[in-house]
């Protein structure tokens, strides 16, 4: 599922939320672990190469919060997040970020 399209300009270091409130049961909650050793139970990819993944932050049970930096002037980017619930669901989301340098 596309949740949106945005344009960033290579030198630009943005964010950009992705609330899955509406994905979760009443009661569910995204899995979040405050442990570095405790492997993640959101995963972000993106396609092509080219763009800087920074750090992925969940803000409460419900949204995930995604820095990226970088990529190449004129190139559109799908970046994909699957996270997990507590319950078990596995909800996967994609943006585009199409880099212009105006």
């Amino acid at each position: 599922m596309i949740l949106g399209k945005y344009i960033k300009q290579p030198a630009e270091t943005l964010d950009y939320d992705i609330d899955f409130s509406d994905f979760l049961s009443d009661g569910d909650a995204l899995a979040v672990t405050g442990n570095p050793s405790v492997p993640s139970p959101i995963n972000v990819t993106v396609a092509p190469l080219g763009l800087t993944l920074g750090p992925t932050f969940a803000i409460g049970t419900t949204v995930i919060k995604q820095w990226i930096s970088g990529g190449v002037n004129g190139v559109k980017y799908k970046v994909t997040i699957t996270a997990t619930t507590n319950g078990g669901r596995v909800k996967q989301v994609e943006f585009i970020v199409t880099v212009k340098d105006e």
